[in-house]
């Protein structure tokens, strides 16, 4: 933890996560629970595993908004 916040893998905090709704690899229920976890602020599509080919729309507005997070903070 660093600054009340954890870091992940890349040593980077976690900001946004997209739950997957009907994900049958990884709960959705879990998926809620780790991104709380992290503070990270949490989007929902109805997708299964790979809301990155079902729902590019919602992805590519996820990064865009953790983007612009970024560039206003620096």
């Amino acid at each position: 933890m660093v600054g009340g916040r954890h870091l992940w893998s890349n040593g980077a905090p976690v900001e946004s996560w997209i739950v997957a709704t009907k994900d049958r690899t990884v709960q959705p229920e879990l998926q809620r629970f780790v991104a709380k976890l992290m503070g990270a602020t949490c989007y929902e599509a109805e997708s299964s595993h790979a809301p990155m080919l079902s729902n590019s729309a919602l992805v590519i507005h996820v990064i865009r908004t953790a983007a612009e997070s970024i560039a206003k903070s620096d």
